[in-house]
């Protein structure tokens, strides 16, 4: 169907009405034409082909579904405006123009692609259905998914995933506490690992992009939901952090929620890159080793910076294959516990027996609580006899 003038409601055999569902093929918007949706009755308007707007809709709070057996798209030269939009095509939606939605985005089956455009969602819209890999917004390209937020609606979930290697479902949720200035967030997600991850072992082959279209002045909390298994995970799970990507430089915040496979980031302020993986050593050691001395064994290690470090442990085993026990009553405190420098460090055991070989591993403990393993320092603990000096008087 053409619309070239000004027409209230949907056209029926070339006329106007106002009452039913309305069924089309082809959805097309002339440039100048104006074309006022339903009015009254259930005001559904089912398209089976494509949607072209390059003139003015006003939804008149009514629904377009989008209901075809093959792709369809919606573009023209202009941005529709839907009240409420369905995607009900297995084959699946691709967006050919920057679109909005007023109040509600439905996801009964298929996939709406965003590829270059943008789908912007008002204040107090939201979404049904129930998303996954064969429902969802394909925001993996250089189009993003935007949510305009207010002070009455500060918590939103993005219903999006990627389809670069296979549908993955990836959803991310933006909690806003406080903001000075409300406006849109937008999001997009990668398929790949970030390139400016440091992690070698352990790491997220995904990560997200969060945008402000006039927000500002917030805090926030993130969470953005991965994949389980070889799709997105490298390496050990339970070894990985949220990454969030700043100027060139990481900020790590809590370990990954394993049972859901989620990231989470407290207290967002600003907007980047998120990713997960493992975060660099809290210490750099140049040396670890034992000596004998006269009361027992003398171990000391040097550090060439230590970053976030709370302090230390020794753990003592009779042989490498032994697991060790602490040897220390509490914990080494860092001398550097914030500062990122270097130190020395200096520990007696008194414990040991003349004879008896020794296992030392060297155990770092993060302010977060994160422990890393040095060593071990192997000795085998010979008695160190002080001399006597007899003075003549």
């Amino acid at each position: 169907m053409t619309f070239a003038n000004t027409i209230t409601g949907t056209a029926l055999n070339g006329t106007l009405a106002n009452l039913g569902t309305y069924n089309f093929y082809h959805f097309v918007i002339e440039s100048g034409a104006v074309v006022l949706g339903p009015v009254y009755g259930s005001k559904t308007i089912n398209v089976a082909g494509n949607w072209t707007n390059n003139g003015t809709y006003t939804h008149n709070s009514g629904t377009v579904v989008f209901n075809g057996t093959s792709p369809q798209t919606i573009g023209g030269s202009a941005t529709t405006v839907f009240y409420a939009l369905t995607i009900n095509n297995p084959a699946g939606v691709n967006l050919a123009h920057t679109e909005q939605v007023d109040r509600t985005l439905t996801l009964s089956d298929g996939l709406l692609t965003l590829g270059p455009y943008d789908l912007l969602m008002g204040v107090g819209s939201g979404y049904s259905g129930t998303p996954g890999p064969t429902r969802m917004v394909v925001a993996d390209g250089d189009g993003v998914f935007c949510r305009e937020f207010r002070g009455m609606t500060p918590m939103f979930t993005y219903p999006i995933g990627d389809n670069t290697n296979g549908a993955n479902y990836s959803p991310v949720r933006l909690s806003f506490y406080a903001a000075s200035v409300w406006g849109p967030a937008c999001v997009r997600v990668t398929d790949a690992k970030h390139p400016a991850n440091p992690s070698n072992t352990d790491y997220l082959t995904r990560y997200w992009t969060v945008t402000s279209r006039g927000i500002s002045g917030f805090n926030c909390t993130a969470l953005f939901y991965y994949v389980a298994g070889s799709e997105d995970v490298v390496g050990i799970e339970e070894n990985m952090r949220a990454m969030k990507y700043d100027g060139g430089a990481w900020t790590y915040g809590d370990p990954v929620i394993t049972t859901s496979h989620v990231i989470m980031m407290e207290d967002i302020t600003s907007f980047s890159d998120f990713t997960a993986g493992s975060a660099p050593t809290a210490v750099k050691l140049l040396s670890f080793s034992a000596r004998p001395a006269a009361y027992g064994i003398y171990l000391t290690w040097e550090t060439a910076s230590e970053r976030d470090n709370l302090g230390f442990n020794l753990y003592r085993a009779s042989s490498l294959q032994k697991q060790g026990e602490k040897v220390n009553a509490t914990l080494i405190p860092s001398r550097s516990p914030g500062g990122g420098e270097g130190a020395a460090y200096e520990f007696l055991d008194t414990t040991v027996r003349p004879g008896q070989t020794y296992s030392y591993i060297l155990e770092d403990v993060d302010l977060n609580g994160r422990r890393t393993t040095h060593g071990p320092a192997v000795i085998t603990y010979r008695q160190v006899y002080l001399p006597l000096v007899f003075r003549r008087r």
